[in-house]
């Protein structure tokens, strides 16, 4: 009786894994089109969160097609309610950012790895936005000395 109850198991565990599978090929087609279809890719994650809510890909995929979508409310709700997101710092700070909410993406920031993609422009533009106005032209004052001319 308990073998029969395994081979049940394994079998739905594989049927499951195989439906996860085709969604996030679904989902990688839809998002590698040009241009990509975020509410097409939204109908496919929800698909695959239903499955497994915490699933940390399709959490991420969720996080950039609201912010492609410049839903940033959605997105920050999103960031804030799911524990896989809580390392997310840039784009925190960056959706912060779009709701003007300046104080708080610093903070967010300052969480960032410092030679992350995109990191010291945001902060330079932040302080721009918080009235930081040298604080922000020394920022991009390193900006530009990191740049190399060719």
């Amino acid at each position: 009786h308990e073998e029969g109850e395994r081979g049940r198991e394994r079998e739905q565990g594989r049927t499951r894994g195989s439906k996860m599978e085709a969604l996030f090929t679904k989902l990688q087609d839809i998002i590698s089109a040009d241009p990509p279809r975020h509410e097409e890719a939204l109908v496919v994650i929800a698909e695959i969160l239903q499955q497994d809510p915490e699933d940390v890909d399709a959490l991420q995929c969720k996080l950039v097609c609201l912010i492609q979508m410049r839903s940033f409310d959605d997105a920050f709700r999103l960031l804030s309610s799911k524990a896989p997101l809580k390392d997310n710092h840039f784009e925190r700070a960056y959706v912060l950012y779009r709701l003007n909410r300046q104080v708080e993406a610093l903070e967010a920031l300052e969480k960032c790895p410092k030679n992350g993609g995109g990191v010291a422009e945001l902060r330079a533009q932040v302080l721009y936005r918080l009235g930081r106005y040298t604080d922000s032209a020394q920022a991009y004052k390193a900006l530009d000395a990191d740049v190399v001319d060719p």
